[in-house]
């Protein structure tokens, strides 16, 4: 299995940093944090270079959502739409193990997106805040991100399933946006019910499940359940698997022409 999907991974990787989007994308995410960094200077004299890190990701984990969204949904229509599919089913591999690898690349670069939001706000943030005293350390920092992709992955496992189920790239969009806003909604409502904790979308933001306050932030006390960590992180890595699942079945089963 490992031949076979490093090398499909590898070419997935190839395509999408062989369009300048990709690039373009990740000198943007420098740019937004530079850009924060600025203003923080300007308005602040308190944060530090672990709160910009913080408060760049508040912002910037939208534009990571919504580029990695459209990322995901693309690959599979733009795939069919080209013809090119039919290059890829050519070649004696999976239809599972090629959607697994095109899931992998957008996995990896929401990873490398993530990392240089990271370290690019807390280089600016070294230079341009040194005297901060908001409290906040590395470990706080690293905790919120870590806590942040959960989130990330469910939603771009749920675009990529959209996309295969409708090779629509705007219907895949509208639907992930309305369910990334309005699923805290629907949860806060649902929230007196027993069955509201199978509830995906209350387990999504795992940062209500740490004790400390500097990583809670604003996290609404009615959008986290009552199970522990550990099984919050479980019902999402199911939730993410069924739809990898499905995603994989509906693609083997798709016809191409």
């Amino acid at each position: 299995m490992r031949r076979i999907l490093f090398p499909l991974l590898r070419n997935e990787l190839t395509k999408l940093f062989a369009r300048p989007r990709s690039v373009m994308f990740l000198v943007f995410l420098a740019a937004f944090a530079v850009i924060s960094g600025i203003i923080a200077e300007k308005t602040t004299s308190v944060m530090g270079a672990y709160g910009l890190a913080i408060r760049t990701l508040d912002i910037g984990r939208y534009f990571v959502l919504a580029f990695t969204v459209v990322l995901a949904a693309q690959t599979i229509a733009d795939e069919f739409r080209d013809g090119t599919i039919k290059l890829l089913l050519i070649r004696p591999r999976s239809r599972g193990a090629i959607m697994l690898s095109k899931w992998g690349a957008v996995v990896t670069l929401l990873c490398m997106s993530l990392l240089l939001l990271l370290l690019a706000s807390l280089a600016v943030g070294v230079l341009l805040l040194p005297r901060g005293t908001d409290g906040y350390t590395l470990w706080v920092v690293i905790r919120v991100y870590l806590y942040t992709l959960p989130n990330l992955l469910f939603y771009v496992g749920l675009s990529l399933l959209v996309g295969v189920l409708t090779a629509s790239v705007p219907l895949s969009i509208t639907l992930v946006v309305i369910l990334n806003f309005m699923g805290s909604t629907f949860t806060r409502l649902a929230s007196g019910y027993p069955w509201s904790q199978w509830l995906v979308f209350r387990h999504l933001d795992l940062r209500g499940h740490d004790p400390s306050l500097l990583v809670r932030g604003t996290v609404d006390d009615a959008t986290v359940g009552w199970l522990p960590l550990t099984e919050s992180a479980a019902i999402v890595v199911v939730y993410l698997i069924v739809c990898l699942a499905v995603t994989a079945y509906v693609f083997g089963r798709k016809e191409v022409k």
